[in-house]
């Protein structure tokens, strides 16, 4: 059961936390950004967290998420972003536009394995949802009361494939941790990792979004044409989807996932956007 929230005061705007409390907070937990994400030739990708915090900037979209995924204030305040959800740069926010990235999912057809949309099985598995410091060298854990932490790290790039700081990699981070309110890892190899491929472990089902969403996402366009004011509109529905480079990121973690995270390593891997697996 998710619990009840008594009030909700998190709103686009307001700035009210000043930059030197983000400043303290990401001297206790971390840099903020700490390496940018990069393609396989070394060349720099836009993360997509400033498009998906700016869709995501509006009520409607913020009691969706806070509500559904059970947020409480105490672990979103200090610099965290309570007091300006729409800063891309701050936890709350990424976590917000990650999240909206996970429900636009279902607009062009990818859907959890059990016919769920994305969002909902998330939502529907992960009781409350914090951020924090620390972690000891991991990303995230849900407990066994299905409360999920991001620490610190989960939020910005780090110097490895499985999580260069995208959106789209956050949105799947948090589609593994709904999971292990079903499932825990059961491989021996490492502490994340599961003995194999069909026995339904909480990798597979990450590589599952990945490997989904890089197939079907549409592609992106740079802007559209407004007849009526003459000009580009940045924001407009197709441009909504990250570009090409951004989901060869989540291709390269699905993969680094098979290849890393299994006893058994799986005979597959995500090979294209018109054939996706591969032998």
């Amino acid at each position: 059961m998710k619990r009840t929230i008594v009030s909700l005061v998190v709103f686009c705007g307001l700035g009210l936390v000043a930059s030197q409390g983000f400043a303290q907070v990401s001297a206790t937990c971390g840099p903020s950004i700490s390496v940018a994400p990069v393609d396989s030739a070394g060349n720099p990708v836009d993360s997509g967290f400033e498009l998906y915090t700016y869709l995501t900037c509006g009520q409607y979209w913020i009691n969706r998420y806070w509500y559904g995924y059970g947020f409480e204030r105490e672990y979103w305040d200090q610099g965290f972003g309570y007091h300006d959800a729409c800063d891309s740069a701050r936890p709350l926010g990424r976590t917000f536009g990650a999240m909206r990235y996970l429900d636009e999912a279902s607009d062009w057809g990818s859907y959890h394995p059990s016919g769920r949309t994305w969002h909902d099985r998330a939502s529907g598995s992960i009781d409350s949802i914090k951020g924090q410091c620390g972690g000891g060298g991991r990303n995230a854990e849900m407990d066994l009361w299905s409360n999920v932490t991001l620490y610190w790290p989960a939020f910005y790039g780090q110097p490895s494939p499985s999580h260069q700081g995208t959106v789209g990699e956050l949105a799947s981070l948090i589609v593994h941790e709904s999971q292990h309110e079903w499932h825990w890892h059961n491989g021996e190899s490492c502490g994340s990792c599961d003995e194999a491929w069909d026995d339904s472990p909480v990798m597979y089902y990450e590589i599952q979004y990945l490997a989904r969403t890089y197939q079907k996402q549409p592609r992106r366009t740079y802007g559209c044409y407004d007849p009526v004011t003459n000009n580009i509109d940045r924001y407009c529905k197709s441009s909504y989807y990250l570009s090409e480079a951004q989901l060869d990121l989540m291709r390269d973690k699905g993969n680094f996932r098979i290849r890393n995270n299994f006893d058994t390593r799986p005979s597959y891997r995500i090979a294209s956007r018109a054939q996706p697996w591969s032998l």
